[in-house]
């Protein structure tokens, strides 16, 4: 799986694609820029919307591109494996792609401009077990104190699939503390609520 994880995080930098450059030109030309963002994020397990699906370390890659002036952004998401070593059965593996947009609601009135609005599509794909799932998700965000948002996630996928066939709901609020600006320490406080609607 960690040889997985290095094709895919390779696939992911990689930027010399000839179509690739030849859309982010045409971008260039009418004006629209495209920004691209990556991590690589270790866990000592993977625990999603509170099902921990494996107990093992894994790696998460992950590459974002976003349009700002068509307020569009995308990327694909992984999750590797690296150890196999927690008896389990199930193959955690899991490789997403998700295309969506953001904007806040100044357009309807200037005084509205602090809520932000997002929404998008996810395609989960679990490799090696030929089980996928899909789903919309819709959020909500105000940018006052606290920074309170909620987010509502409808699984379509069919459970014999691989899917959760129900909703989830997030609702959540914090605070960033600036620690030391020159270094961009900052220490963060949040708490999140979650319900699972009949998903899984």
């Amino acid at each position: 799986s960690s040889v997985v994880a290095v094709i895919v995080l390779t696939f992911f930098v990689s930027v010399k694609n000839a179509n690739a450059e030849t859309v982010l030109d045409a971008l260039s030309e009418n004006g629209i820029s495209v920004e691209v963002s990556g991590a690589i994020d270790f866990y000592n397990k993977y625990i999603w919307r509170g099902f921990q699906l494996d107990s093992d370390p894994v790696i998460q890659p992950s590459v974002t591109l976003s349009v700002p002036e068509l307020f569009l952004e995308g990327g694909f998401w992984g999750s590797f494996d690296l150890d196999q070593d927690d008896g389990e059965s199930t193959n955690s593996d899991e490789v997403d792609g998700w295309i969506g947009t953001s904007f806040d609601l100044g357009f309807v009135d200037e005084s509205f401009e602090i809520v932000g609005v997002t929404a998008g599509h996810t395609w989960y794909d679990f490799p090696g077990t030929d089980l996928y799932t899909k789903e919309f998700y819709l959020g909500l965000s105000v940018d006052t104190l606290l920074a309170p948002y909620f987010t509502w996630y409808h699984d379509y996928g069919d459970e014999d699939q691989g899917g959760a066939d129900g909703n989830y709901f997030m609702f959540g609020a914090g605070h960033s503390f600036t620690l030391h600006e020159d270094w961009g320490i900052t220490w963060d406080v949040s708490h999140e609520i979650s319900i699972n609607n009949e998903a899984f």
